[in-house]
């Protein structure tokens, strides 16, 4: 309102009033927004270009295994899967045996201790039967 003061919208009180507002506020998106993208198009991807996982080169088994996980976890590529270390991935291997092989293993707990938007995410997943498109499989 005065030429040598700033804008009253720039003031330190207002600003935190509006991010207090802003955050308060719970929006449940609308339906156009939930659909984003089509998780069938990946699975036919995953299916056509990087089936079996057997034959795959590491490059290709390191893409399928980063989309199985955007796709079990629903993470960020960029933020939340970019930041998972080699020590917070963790297998679950079946109780009534003491070997550890791949056929023994009933899941693996994924843990991103620094993800962009809360404290700690975990998530755990589970063995599917298809295992070319089994995230704990790859």
């Amino acid at each position: 309102m005065h030429p040598t003061q700033p804008a009253i919208a720039s003031q330190p009180e207002i600003v935190t009033f509006f991010k207090a507002k802003r955050d308060s506020e719970i929006r449940i998106p609308q339906w156009h927004q939930l659909e984003t993208w089509d998780i069938n198009i990946l699975i036919v991807y995953i299916r056509s270009n990087l089936s079996p996982t057997s034959g795959l080169d590491l490059r290709s088994l390191q893409l399928k295994v980063m989309l199985l996980m955007c796709i079990n976890t629903m993470w960020r590529p960029r933020s939340d899967i970019g930041r998972i270390q080699f020590r917070d991935v963790n297998l679950k291997f079946k109780q009534e045996s003491s070997s550890k092989g791949i056929s023994n293993i009933e899941g693996v707990i994924l843990h991103i201790r620094h993800p962009k938007e809360s404290q700690v995410k975990t998530t755990q997943v589970s063995v599917v039967k298809d295992a070319e498109i089994c995230l704990v499989s790859a």
